[in-house]
């Protein structure tokens, strides 16, 4: 934690700040008020800026999203099948054997 926000491991060697604006909707006095070291904390990310090895973090606009309600990761969808052939022609359209993109 520092005076302007707080840094946040994302993974093993990989961090990222919060902002002290994006730490709450409310006025923030210290970092130390909204969030504790070693506490685990759900944060959105804002930005990633890859030349300055920078990820910026929100913590108050987490509140705004909604929660995740898509499949679990171990489900497995089944593979598409194949469309099935048509056993008889359509009619009308283009005949292909004729037609020719390039003159």
């Amino acid at each position: 934690m520092t005076d302007f926000g707080a840094f946040v491991e994302l993974t093993a060697g990989v961090e990222g700040l919060i902002h002290i604006s994006e730490l709450s909707h409310e006025r923030v006095r210290t970092v130390g008020d909204v969030v504790k070291e070693g506490e685990p904390v759900r944060v959105k990310v804002l930005s990633v800026d890859e030349d300055r090895r920078r990820i910026s973090l929100s913590l108050k606009q987490v509140a705004e999203m909604p929660d995740y309600t898509g499949p679990e990761q171990a489900a497995v969808e089944e593979p598409a099948q194949p469309p099935k052939k048509r056993k008889k022609e359509l009619k009308g359209g283009l005949d292909h054997s004729s037609f020719s993109l390039f003159g």
